[in-house]
């Protein structure tokens, strides 16, 4: 070993390491911040600092700030083999599992200026600790982390709505104008890409796609062009490509979407939401990008570094589900979506002890179950019908 890869790795073994998240941050804070700001990437991990300190016992540093929202303090946690474990407030390190299985027990809230004793804490010199921020409402103490403008919204209406014959995955301007006046502010739309590389809002045109939401098939779509897709219907309304939802975010300014990008193309299909969006960082900073796994995540994340991203846990994931909450913290990801019958307390509350939001899809009008979720903790429901009036008479 070369003597100076010997003195840097002395000098790492020799230190504690800090390595704050702004967690929903839009900025660092005005005054002196000691340490190393790390280059700007997805979503919580927009802004961070590392820091090295020799000293055993030291104060966190306020390295933050967030419009409107009040600093409460960092959440402490540490990676012990491949999951992560949080600093809680009986003075111990503990897993997602345990926090949530054993009643009064909570991650401790470090506030700003607190001493941080490392050696009383249990962390030893050379390990990584990561300070979470955490963030309130000035007024109405509502939780203000990453993705909380989005997920403030219980209700996400799919594929823009239902159309007045009741069919569904519509993806038109004319079902989400009817969504808007149900109340609904944070939409699902579907996109894909036609053969000759353009954006459009649309579930897929194969026969089955085109049966459920109302399109008339016919054979050419199996060479789907822009124009031959833009001369089509979708239950008797005009259809869609990306630069009219852009329109629409421009027409409504209240409102947010989730893309749902499907499978495959995940690059390119990036890089045409973009160009629909012309770049724009207060459109873009409005959709939260759903990603389809890992590999999709990886795909998007080298395209394109986006405020709110959400990834997919289906069946496999369940019983390791710390696997994907680690993933999601290590890579600035915000939410976890899963399937409605997925949506397992404890898995719930593990995602949430863990900072992030929770998505359940896909609940078409039941009322009663969208409220049973939200009681476990779930975020958002993704639904076809439930509206707020219907839910809010479910929860009286």
């Amino acid at each position: 070993m070369r003597m100076y890869d010997y003195i840097k790795k002395l000098y790492y073994h020799l230190n504690y390491h800090i390595r704050y998240v702004g967690n929903g941050a839009t900025g660092f804070s005005k005054g002196r911040i000691k340490g190393k700001k790390q280059p700007e990437t997805t979503g919580s991990l927009r802004f961070c600092l590392w820091e090295n300190r020799m000293r055993r016992v030291k104060r966190l540093q306020s390295c933050f700030e967030q419009n409107g929202a009040q600093f409460e303090g960092y959440y402490l946690r540490r990676k012990s083999d491949k999951h992560w474990q949080w600093y809680c407030n009986d003075g111990k390190w503990h897993g997602l599992k345990t926090i949530v299985t054993n009643e009064g027990l909570k991650q401790k809230c470090i506030r700003p200026k607190e001493k941080l004793d490392f050696a009383k804490c249990g962390i030893a010199r050379g390990t990584v600790v990561v300070a979470d921020a955490r963030w309130k409402h000035a007024d109405t103490e509502e939780e203000m982390n990453c993705g909380w403008h989005i997920y403030r919204n219980r209700l996400m209406c799919h594929a823009l709505g239902v159309s007045e014959s009741g069919k569904t995955y519509q993806n038109t301007e004319a079902v989400f104008e009817q969504s808007y006046k149900k109340g609904y502010r944070y939409y699902e739309v579907d996109v894909a890409v036609t053969e000759d590389d353009k954006m459009v809002c649309c579930h897929g045109w194969s026969q089955k796609n085109c049966q459920v939401c109302g399109m008339e098939y016919r054979p050419e779509f199996e060479h789907m062009t822009y124009e031959l897709f833009m001369q089509q219907k979708v239950d008797g309304n005009p259809v869609m490509d990306a630069s009219g939802l852009k329109d629409l975010m421009e027409k409504y300014p209240d409102t947010v979407f989730e893309i749902d990008l499907h499978k495959g193309n995940t690059r390119r299909k990036i890089e045409l939401l973009v160009e629909a969006m012309e770049q724009r960082k207060d459109l873009l900073d409005r959709l939260l990008i759903q990603a389809q796994g890992r590999a999709a995540f990886k795909e998007i994340d080298a395209t394109h570094k986006f405020l709110n991203v959400q990834i997919i846990a289906g069946q496999e994931w369940l019983d390791k589900i710390e696997g994907m909450i680690s993933f999601a913290l290590e890579h600035g990801i915000c939410a976890i979506a899963l399937r409605k019958d997925l949506a397992r307390k404890e898995q719930v509350q593990m995602i949430r002890a863990a900072g992030l939001y929770v998505l359940a899809y896909t609940i078409p009008e039941d009322a009663a179950l969208s409220a049973e979720l939200l009681g476990r903790g779930v975020s958002t429901i993704c639904t076809d019908q439930v509206t707020y009036e219907a839910l809010e008479m479910t929860i009286k």
